[in-house]
């Protein structure tokens, strides 16, 4: 299953393993999960972990990112970027844009994207994937 994963999924996944974005993280460690994600997800983890945990540990989520998801550059998605601008805030434009260009699901835990059939929060994509979630959405 491929899926365009957001930031916040991935904050949350590596801030709090037991929640329902640490059991995504794990589903795409392991492979199970194929996340797409693009440039703009891994500077919004780097930028907060350089921040939290310092630049070493941003290194390495940053290079975790590169091997174990998809990740799609702004020219492979700059046709719907003008398609959908103007729908959704600016900062979580790009991420919209990407999933309609490869018709992906939307996993994040971000109001801005309810608007979108294509969005699911985490606890949602957890109970999808039939695994067992915890209460909380995130």
């Amino acid at each position: 299953m491929r899926v365009f994963v957001d930031s916040s999924v991935f904050i949350y996944g590596l801030e709090f393993e037991e929640s329902n974005s640490g059991i995504i993280y794990n589903e795409i460690a392991n492979g199970t999960v194929k996340a797409v994600i693009n440039e703009k997800v891994i500077e919004e983890v780097v930028r907060y972990f350089g921040k939290r945990k310092g630049r070493h540990f941003a290194y390495l989520i940053e290079s975790q990112l590169r091997r174990v998801c998809e990740v799609k550059q702004r020219q492979d998605y700059t046709g719907e970027i003008e398609k959908w601008r103007g729908k959704i805030k600016e900062k979580d434009l790009e991420h919209l844009a990407t999933a309609k260009e490869f018709d992906l699901e939307i996993i994040a835990y971000d109001a801005d994207f309810l608007p979108f059939e294509e969005y699911y929060t985490p606890k949602q994509f957890v109970d999808e994937l039939g695994k067992k979630s915890y209460d909380v959405e995130w």
